[in-house]
C-alpha cells in the first residue's frame, strides 16, 4: 500500500497521458482517412484502410487503458481508507486510549 501511496501522482499523471494520446490517435486516424477520402493525401486506400484500423486501434487502447487504472485506483483509494481507520484504532489502542 506504500508503494501505491507514493506512486498515486505518477498514476494518475500517466492516466492523463494516455488518455490525450487516445483522442490524438483517434484524431489521426479520423484525418488520414477524410485525407485519404477525399484525395489530399496518398491514393493507395488499402494503405489508408490499414493507417485508419492501427491508429483507431492504439486509441482505443489508449483509452482503455486509463479506465482500467481508475478501477484500480478506486479500489485501492477504498482500501486507503479503510486501512487509514485501521491505523487510528490500533494506534489508540497500543497507546492504551481504547
Amino acid at each position: 500500500m506504500s508503494y501505491y501511496r507514493a506512486k498515486l501522482p505518477s498514476i494518475r499523471r500517466m492516466a492523463w497521458v494516455s488518455r490525450i494520446a487516445g483522442i490524438c490517435f483517434i484524431s489521426l486516424a479520423i484525418y488520414g482517412l477524410a485525407a485519404s477520402l477525399l484525395g489530399f493525401g496518398e491514393a493507395n486506400l488499402m494503405l489508408a484502410a490499414a493507417s485508419f484500423i492501427l491508429n483507431l486501434a492504439i486509441g482505443a487502447v489508449a483509452l482503455y487503458v486509463p479506465h482500467s487504472f481508475f478501477n484500480l485506483s478506486t479500489s485501492w483509494d477504498f482500501r486507503l481508507e479503510e486501512c487509514a481507520g485501521a491505523e487510528a484504532s490500533l494506534k489508540k489502542v497500543l497507546e492504551g486510549q481504547a
